[in-house]
């Protein structure tokens, strides 16, 4: 099976890379922009969620399982700092047995002067 995590930095539909992490944007150092660029975020990937009550989550045990209000095939989230910056959709990646997403959607941040719009990939 192919790698089908796409490079971030390069969003033509189907191009696909290895599994290494992108090279970061270089920038001039003397902007200031290369250090802002550099750094590194945290960026999560909602699956979907579940609502609890407090005796319900007190409750749970090894082996539970919660219902997500997503379902199989349904796009996923990634978010950075809380803010949603593209959707996309699971893919297995067999040779280092671990999940990846492959980006379908990115997602504008929201501007003061703008409204919200996506940008399909692909």
């Amino acid at each position: 099976m192919t790698n089908a995590v796409q490079d971030i930095g390069n969003r033509e539909a189907g191009t696909e890379q290895s599994n290494q992490a992108p090279e970061p944007i270089r920038a001039n150092s003397s902007s200031g922009l290369g250090a802002v660029l550099n750094l590194r975020v945290t960026v999560k990937i909602l699956l979907g969620s579940s609502s609890l009550t407090i005796s319900q989550l007190m409750a749970l045990e090894k082996g539970a399982v919660l219902r997500l209000d997503q379902r199989i095939g349904d796009p996923v989230e990634l978010q950075v700092s809380g803010k949603s910056l593209a959707r996309g959709e699971l893919v297995v990646q067999e040779e280092d047995m671990c999940f990846g997403l492959k980006i379908t959607e990115i997602v504008e941040v929201d501007r003061p002067t703008t409204a919200r719009s996506t940008n399909k990939v692909g």
